[in-house]
């Protein structure tokens, strides 16, 4: 029903993810279309509540047609024609949010070293009260920033964290600047920033961009909590690195599980490790991972990635990691 609050469609979404199961091409198909035409429907409602002024309720309902259109392109196959309707519907829907609403989206142009430039996107928080908590979301390098934020943008909405969302790409792109160098950047910028607290900042690495929160969260002690893979990803390279080239695979003992922890011991700051779904690591070896970390004393969450055959159930996942971030920095508070 394109009358129902936000609240409601986001439930809708994650009850009809969670209990999607494998199915053929053309029921996919027809279930893509589908969340495309509740999708159109809010669009439609959300244009019509702008034209009458009712500027909080367009909101809403473009939030609505965001999460809608999220659930078909978690569906969408890339040989599926109708991919290319939803990259191009939630194009649209951001859009208007954003011409609605700028102060909702604010995009953020920094300079990194002589003309070069990186842009992001800066989501706060509906409370202005007093500086608030942030997280810098680093995107997949295959998904683009605008993309994460229309994701992003309907759960974060009526939180107290502020995100910060930024290309992966980016930080791969510029082989001048380390990965570490390169988000401290945009720490330094959240700093100066009047409704930021500048000691509640953390960082969110999508997929393998987790690696790259490992590094800022290891290096910069302005990280106060970090969604990332804790040095998990280049440990297990590491180690089947080794085991290859010395044809001995070793099993992990309770003794030995924080020697796999090359990088993690250097983070102060409480870590959390999804697996599965966008992220590349695999269950086992994070609760290893996690058993190591519990050995050493150190602050470790892991929690496994909500997915339904290859579609992710996105509103759990995205729920689970802003409750651990906003707990974390309420508590540094």
């Amino acid at each position: 029903m394109a009358n129902a609050n936000l609240a409601a469609v986001r439930n809708s979404a994650a009850v009809f993810l969670e209990g999607l199961s494998a199915c053929t091409s053309d029921r996919r198909e027809r279930w893509t279309l589908e969340w495309i035409t509740v999708g159109d429907r809010y669009h439609a409602s959300a244009e019509a509540a702008f034209e009458n002024n009712l500027r909080d309720l367009a909101i809403e309902l473009w939030l609505s047609a965001l999460t809608a259109f999220e659930v078909a392109r978690q569906l969408a196959c890339s040989e599926n024609p109708a991919g290319v309707n939803v990259s191009n519907a939630i194009e649209r829907s951001f859009t208007a949010l954003r011409s609605c609403a700028p102060q909702r989206v604010e995009r953020v142009e920094i300079e990194l070293f002589d003309r070069v430039y990186s842009v992001g996107y800066f989501c706060p928080t509906a409370h202005h009260e007093r500086p608030g908590p942030v997280a810098i979301v680093i995107s997949d390098e295959e998904s683009s920033p605008e993309a994460v934020v229309a994701r992003l943008l309907p759960a974060v909405n009526n939180r107290i964290l502020s995100l910060m969302v930024v290309s992966g790409e980016d930080v791969s792109k510029h082989r001048m600047l380390k990965p570490e160098a390169f988000l401290a950047i945009w720490l330094d910028y959240l700093q100066c920033r009047p409704d930021v607290d500048a000691d509640r900042m953390a960082v969110d690495g999508e997929g393998m961009a987790a690696s790259y929160a490992t590094c800022i969260a290891a290096s910069d002690r302005r990280v106060a909590a970090a969604v990332c893979d804790g040095g998990l990803w280049a440990s297990l390279r590491h180690r089947a690195n080794v085991a290859w080239m010395t044809g001995v695979w070793d099993l992990v003992s309770e003794s030995a599980r924080t020697s796999l922890l090359p990088l993690v011991h250097r983070i102060p700051c409480p870590i959390f490790i999804v697996v599965g779904g966008r992220a590349p690591l695999d269950e086992q070896n994070a609760l290893e991972f996690k058993a190591g970390c519990k050995l050493a004393g150190w602050d470790c969450s892991v929690v496994v990635s909500q997915v339904a055959g290859e579609v992710e159930n996105f509103v759990i996942n995205d729920d689970l990691t802003l409750d651990w971030l906003e707990q974390k920095l309420q508590l540094r508070r």
